[in-house]
């Protein structure tokens, strides 16, 4: 599970993640808000993992993310903590699923598509000239990538603790999707 908390204007995502026995990873679920408040995002939280009973998972605890991640790991799960965003660690979780992507390894529910696609779009890998890679997340109507911020998260929760193998609820075949996207099924 990945939780990207959004703050004033932006979005709130939960990513939901399931790791096939092919080692795919499988995008099952994005649950999002609109400036909902604390009470609701809880709510939602709590009713997602009696659904889908994540094993491993990383809240956004920059700012306003730290008390929703304190809660997480002590009223939803041990196995959910805090992620602290920062330049030592934002490059590595933005490569692990770019790699995974241009591996083929990241498939998303069709239901997923048109938000998963703005979303993506909206992100930029930039190497400086000294070679040093960093992301950029622009700033559209909807918010700053937070789906694929809250996605980022739950692949990078796998890696950490990769869990077993999953089936999706739903899934269909697969079908390319051009550009930085990932397949959709």
């Amino acid at each position: 599970m990945g939780y990207d908390v959004g703050g004033s204007g932006d979005r709130t995502a939960i990513a939901t993640v399931l790791q096939l026995e092919d080692g795919t990873y499988f995008v099952e679920d994005v649950a999002m808000m609109h400036k909902a408040d604390y009470q609701r995002q809880l709510d939602v939280l709590k009713q997602l993992f009696g659904k889908f009973r994540w094993n491993a998972g990383y809240v956004d605890s920059v700012g306003i993310g730290n008390p929703i991640a304190e809660f997480a790991n002590k009223q939803v799960s041990a196995n959910i903590h805090g992620f602290a965003w920062a330049a030592s660690n934002k490059t590595n979780v933005h490569e692990n699923a770019r790699a995974l992507i241009f591996d083929r390894k990241l498939v998303f529910a069709s239901h997923l598509q048109s938000i998963v696609t703005s979303d993506f779009q909206n992100i930029s890998r930039v190497v400086n000239e000294a070679g040093q890679v960093k992301y950029v997340a622009g700033r559209d109507a909807n918010g700053h990538s937070d789906c694929a911020s809250a996605i980022f998260l739950a692949l990078w929760a796998a890696h950490d603790k990769p869990a077993q193998t999953q089936s999706p609820i739903s899934y269909a075949r697969f079908s390319p999707f051009g550009g930085w996207s990932p397949r959709f099924s």
